[in-house]
């Protein structure tokens, strides 16, 4: 897993504690998903896209087409 600690990111083993546990609530998946459906739509086409959660707040670092599509 990736932190960010002290002003830069940290990789991190996953703690076998947590390992299986959902990040995102219910009400995020939703809100992300409704991004992906948004971008999508600009594009034209299905998107692989990157992004970040920090402060509440969804990030979109990165969308391009997917090229594993048939």
């Amino acid at each position: 897993m990736m932190i960010y600690k002290n002003g830069r990111n940290i990789i991190l083993n996953v703690p076998n504690a947590i390992a299986d546990r959902a990040v995102l609530k219910e009400a995020q998946v939703l809100d992300l998903a409704d991004i992906g459906i948004k971008i999508a739509a600009h594009y034209g086409k299905p998107q692989d896209i990157e992004w970040a959660y920090r402060g509440g707040e969804f990030f979109i670092v990165q969308a391009r087409p997917i090229t594993t599509l048939g």
